[in-house]
C-alpha cells in the first residue's frame, strides 16, 4: 500500500528520529511511503519555508494524499498541517492511524477533540508498542 505519512514539521522537529523510526516500521511492513520529505532531515534546512507558494505546496501534498491508500499520522506534537491533511483524508474516506507518543498515565494529553472525531483511529505508542500497533492497524484493514 502506499501511505501518506503526516507529522509536524514546521516549528518543531525535536520528534524527528521517531518520525523516522515509525517510517521504517511502515517500509519493513512492505508499504511505501508518499511523503518522503517529513522524515527527511534536510527538508527544514535553512530558510525553507520560502521556496514554497503555499498554493503549490497544498496541491502537492493532496495529490500525494490522493495517491495514497492510507493516512498514518504522528500527532504528539499539534500541527495544523497534519490536521488539514487528517481533514482531506477524511473527505476521500481513506482510512487513517493517528499516533501519539505517550505512556499511558500520559492518555489525557490527547486533545478530546481529537478522540472524538469519528474516522479516525487513535492510538498511544511508545518505542516498544509501534511496531504491534502499526502492524495491528494494517491488519484491521483486510
Amino acid at each position: 500500500m502506499n501511505i501518506y505519512f503526516s507529522a509536524a514539521m514546521t516549528r518543531y522537529r525535536k520528534m524527528l528520529p521517531m518520525y523516522m523510526s515509525l517510517a521504517e516500521i511502515i517500509k519493513d511492513l512492505g508499504h511505501t511511503i508518499t511523503s518522503h520529505h517529513v522524515i527527511d532531515p534536510k527538508t527544514t534546512d535553512g530558510d525553507w519555508i520560502r521556496q514554497y507558494k503555499p498554493e503549490q505546496l497544498w496541491q502537492r501534498e493532496v495529490e500525494r494524499l490522493q495517491n495514497s491508500d492510507v493516512l498514518i499520522s504522528e500527532v504528539t506534537t499539534p500541527s495544523y498541517g497534519v490536521a488539514f491533511m487528517m481533514d482531506e483524508a477524511l473527505n476521500m474516506k481513506k482510512p487513517q492511524l493517528s499516533l501519539y507518543y505517550a505512556l499511558p498515565f500520559q492518555q489525557d494529553n490527547l486533545p478530546l477533540m481529537l478522540r472524538g472525531k469519528p474516522g479516525i483511529y487513535f492510538q498511544m505508542y511508545t518505542e516498544d508498542t509501534a511496531r504491534v500497533v502499526i502492524s495491528d492497524f494494517f491488519k484491521s484493514l483486510g
